[in-house]
């Protein structure tokens, strides 16, 4: 017998089946990316992470800024959007490097993530009036180093899948650039 518990603008529907107790998603209409993720880092070569209340999980979760795409929209587009809404910051579409695409959970979602890196040649600090999300995105904004980033993701502080798989995506662009300087 299933049950619906849930259903938003994104993630149509989420299931529950009570006799083989497990949860299931239906997604929304069929497209290429159904979300997008952004590692945002500065000249400095600091991190732009955000911390959002998971109510799945009943924990806060350090997160890449991230979300869903909406039905028309690009990639790209969405990428933006996304970094505007949970970070207040507004990124010019140039700005974006692919980082590939994802699956979040293979075994029980229809669904593919794109991740993009954003190199801003300014440091963070000098953005602190810009750096404020819309009500009801995210909780709050880190500003991380990104060899602390790597300890984090390494030591199991980190363990958002899109946080984790844009890391490591981005390590040896970051690293040879840190490297050289």
């Amino acid at each position: 017998m299933l049950q619906t518990l849930i259903t938003t603008p994104y993630r149509k529907t989420v299931l529950r089946d009570a006799e083989a107790d497990y949860l299931f998603m239906r997604l929304g209409p069929e497209q290429r990316h159904n979300g997008v993720g952004v590692l945002v880092v500065d000249q400095s070569k600091n991190i732009l992470m955000t911390y959002a209340a998971r109510i799945p999980l009943s924990q806060q979760c350090l997160e890449i800024p991230r979300g869903g795409k909406e039905v028309d929209e690009t990639a790209v587009a969405a990428a933006v959007r996304e970094v505007q809404e949970e970070t207040g910051l507004t990124l010019s579409l140039d700005l974006l490097v692919s980082l590939g695409d994802m699956h979040p959970d293979s075994s029980t979602l229809r669904s593919r993530t794109q991740l993009f890196m954003a190199q801003l040649d300014i440091d963070f600090a000098s953005l602190q009036d810009c750096l404020v999300p819309q009500e009801g995105e995210v909780d709050q904004l880190m500003v991380i180093p990104w060899k602390r980033l790597l300890e984090m993701a390494e030591s199991g502080e980190i363990t958002d899948s899109f946080t984790l798989v844009a890391i490591l995506r981005a390590r040896r662009h970051l690293e040879r650039e840190i490297a050289k300087s």
